[in-house]
């Protein structure tokens, strides 16, 4: 670690301009923050205006055409926690806004990550003439260029890196949508076109929080925002779906807790997919029957019993397969999930 000597002006400076503690001031002096860095942190969190956000309107305008002629829209997402998240966010909010929605999120283990021309082809089939891609897509050149020539329009929201252009009817992603938006995970992209849809929805912003905290995104600039306001939202007993995946009954939310409680619980759906249906956890997320979500969440929480199980078993498997004589070794065995 670089030790910088702190100024005891900076210190001072901080503490005055901002009505701060001295260890506060000291800290902040000690990240080397300026003043509007600091006023950003300090202050209560508040989202965008998403029509802010390049490419946000855009959408809106094509999906509210899709309304006007009541298309089928398909929401093609990932297995993990932030698009499993991003998958219910979205699926919600077109519903919400009145589209006849599905979803797809592929099998782990048979079809892979990603958007698939077998899902295109599918789609086609279905009737289905709008594909919105979330937490994924930009990768998908094959599926992209398929959809091109079935007559499928193909929106790509996603967060990944982008090593080629992206060739799709709208592309919303992070690196384009503003300095504002730069740390969203794929859920915090799905919420931006949630709330330029419907407006604000509480447990849309708990789902990108939790997606946010998954991913370990940057918490800086609107991903600051979301996972303040997901927090104090999940405080206020909001998204049951996520307040039973928790251990205790009545939980201290912070950051922590979900980062050890939650998201390992949605992951689990994704990875044991020879196991589960990871699609059935999206529909744990959008169920509004306490019944059900109650059953689900037991269902979800043994789930990730049996993972912690599996993963113990492997480890012990694989110190037996240790030669203490190579420095650097690769462990394989046909019972290793």
């Amino acid at each position: 670690m670089k030790i910088n000597k702190l100024s005891t002006q900076r210190m001072e400076d901080i503490q005055s301009t901002f009505g701060l503690p001295p260890l506060c001031a000291k800290v902040l002096a000690a990240k080397g923050l300026a003043n509007d860095e600091i006023a950003a942190l300090l202050q209560e969190p508040k989202l965008s205006d998403p029509f802010c956000a390049n490419g946000v309107k855009e959408v809106a305008d094509r999906l509210y055409q899709a309304k006007q002629k009541k298309e089928k829209v398909l929401v093609c997402g990932d297995y993990d926690a932030d698009g499993i998240c991003a998958t219910a966010i979205m699926v919600d909010a077109l519903r919400s806004y009145g589209i006849d929605c599905g979803f797809y999120i592929p099998n782990r283990f048979s079809e892979g990550y990603g958007l698939h021309e077998n899902t295109v082809g599918l789609a086609k089939q279905k009737g289905y003439t709008l594909l919105i891609t979330v937490d994924n897509g930009v990768k998908a050149k094959t599926a992209l260029s398929f959809a091109h020539t079935m007559g499928i329009d193909v929106i790509v929201t996603d967060h990944h890196s982008m090593d080629e252009e992206v060739t799709c009817l709208q592309l919303v992603h992070p690196t384009l949508m503003g300095e504002s938006f730069t740390t969203l995970s794929g859920a915090g992209v799905a919420l931006m076109l949630s709330r330029a849809l419907i407006g604000e929805k509480k447990e849309h912003v708990v789902l990108a929080c939790v997606a946010a905290i998954a991913d370990v995104m940057p918490l800086h600039k609107e991903t600051r925002a979301i996972v303040k306001l997901g927090i104090s939202y999940l405080k206020q007993g909001i998204c049951p779906p996520i307040r039973f995946l928790a251990k205790e009954r009545y939980p201290k939310w912070d950051e922590m807790l979900i980062a050890y409680q939650i998201v390992p619980k949605l992951n689990v759906t994704g990875r044991l997919a020879d196991m589960v249906n990871v699609n059935n956890t999206v529909k744990y997320l959008l169920s509004t029957s306490m019944e059900e979500i109650q059953h689900v969440a037991k269902q979800i929480n043994d789930l990730n019993e049996k993972r912690k199980v599996m993963s113990d078993d492997m480890l012990l498997k694989a110190k037996t397969l240790v030669h203490e004589e190579y420095r650097f070794q690769l462990l394989f065995d046909d019972s290793f999930h």
